[in-house]
Formats: structure tokens, sequence, C-alpha cells
């Protein structure tokens, strides 16, 4: 039983990792996607 509760933790970390890196990889995209907007936005003001 013991070893059982070891192995699904592990489990929950692996998992927990995964979902950490997936939320920075969106926040990431999501950091590009406003930049590239922002940029956009800027074009027409330039003199």
């Amino acid at each position: 039983m013991i070893i059982y509760a070891k192995q699904a933790r592990i489990i929950l970390r692996k998992k927990n990792l995964l979902s950490l890196a997936q939320e920075f990889m969106d926040v990431r995209i999501q950091c590009i996607f406003y930049a590239d907007s922002f940029s956009y936005l800027e074009e027409p003001m330039r003199p």
C-alpha cells in the first residue's frame, strides 16, 4: 500500500509538471500573439 501511494504521488507530480509546462506555453503563445497585435497597431502611427 505504501509503495502504491509513492507511485501515485510521483504520477501526480509528473502530471502537475506537465500541466504547469502546458500553462506556461499557453501564456507564452498569448504573449507572442499580443506582441504581434500591438506591433500591428503601432504600424500606422509611425511617421
